[in-house]
């Protein structure tokens, strides 16, 4: 998907009023498309948060007699499973359980200290591949947009709410309020149509290990 996508469907339809433009010249100015850039950023990453879009896998090597490990990964969203190099797959977060990993936060893994292994295999869900302010200077049709076509109309919803939501109430009606809604609705449809929100490994691999 390239941005001139996103830029063309915001352009008309029921969202004309939200692509900003130069209305002399019926084109945005430069500052706007700075604008758009930013909430189109946080569209993407709000998307990839919400919903298992891409994954990664970094191999995490284990010190003795170390525990607790932080990910410095500029991309990582949430750990989603850990497997070793022998494809064996570890608890996570699974309360009560010695022998499960946790992660106190987004970034942060803790794995017990009776854990035989010297390398870890963490897959983790991945933000978007980024783009900096320097394509504010490219052609739309040049800047590839690191999404699947599928999440596109909530994208174009939630930068809808977000240009919208500064103009407020117009005649007992909030536009931005409005849109956010719909991107709600998109999402739920999303869901319905079986798109994932996570990999649902927990539940079910603790129950297929016997555990309970």
């Amino acid at each position: 998907m390239k941005l001139q996508d996103i830029f063309d469907h915001l352009s008309h339809g029921e969202l004309r009023n939200v692509f900003l433009t130069d209305p002399s010249r019926g084109e945005l100015t430069e500052e706007n498309k700075k604008q758009l850039l930013t909430h189109v950023r946080m569209g993407l990453t709000a998307l990839h948060t919400r919903f298992f879009i891409k994954e990664q896998v970094h191999s995490l090597v284990l010190e003795p007699g170390e525990t607790r490990y932080v990910l410095d990964l500029p991309d990582l969203l949430r750990i989603e499973s850990v497997k070793d190099t022998e494809d064996n797959e570890y608890l996570l977060n699974i309360l009560n359980e010695p022998e499960s990993l946790h992660t106190p936060n987004y970034r942060t893994l803790v794995v017990p200290a009776s854990l035989d292994a010297t390398m870890l295999l963490v897959t983790y869900r991945a933000d978007h591949k980024p783009f900096g302010t320097e394509e504010t200077y490219y052609p739309p049709n040049m800047v590839d947009i690191d999404l699947p076509p599928m999440y596109l109309e909530p994208l174009l919803y939630f930068v809808a709410s977000r240009v919208m939501n500064p103009i407020g109430m117009t005649e007992a009606f909030h536009d931005g309020n409005n849109y956010a809604a719909k991107y709600e609705q998109a999402c739920q449809r999303l869901v319905n149509d079986g798109y994932p929100l996570d990999q649902g490994y927990h539940q079910d691999r603790f129950h297929s290990n016997g555990w309970v």
